[in-house]
């Protein structure tokens, strides 16, 4: 491993055999949780969607709109029954809009942001760790 390698380790069973995607994010600049450029990581949820979905979760559910694979939405547990998912932005003016949690299995629910990467503190990480090698 070389200085300027990131190792990033997720400490939680559930997420063993669950396939990540990593996505460099374009956003409208309202966004209070990620900005353009960001990247993030994605849990690829399959099945048993219920057992990863808590309150105030980004979520990714598959994009209808060309050019893009997915939209990034903030849940809402609103009861027993039903999530509301609120858009993290006005990008490309998507809605709230609310599910039942049993049809979130067959929902175009795609996933979960378990993380992201900001370009800036990235790329000031790197130089730091070049600043601190011998070479």
């Amino acid at each position: 491993m070389n200085n300027s390698d990131i190792v990033i380790s997720i400490n939680d069973e559930k997420y063993t055999n669950i396939e990540l995607e990593y996505s460099a994010l374009i956003t409208a600049s309202n966004n209070p949780y990620l900005k353009n450029d960001d990247i993030i990581c994605i849990a690829k949820l399959k099945r048993n969607k219920l057992d990863y979905i808590r309150e105030k979760d980004i979520v990714a559910f598959t994009s209808n709109d060309h050019g893009f694979l997915f939209h990034l939405y903030r849940v809402e547990d609103l009861n027993k029954l039903e999530f509301k998912f609120h858009p993290l932005s006005n990008f490309l003016n998507k809605k709230s809009f609310i599910l039942k949690k049993a049809d979130l299995e067959d929902s175009a629910l795609i996933g979960k942001v378990l993380y992201t990467i900001n370009r800036l503190n990235n790329a000031f990480f790197i130089k730091m760790s070049h600043d601190a090698s011998p070479n």
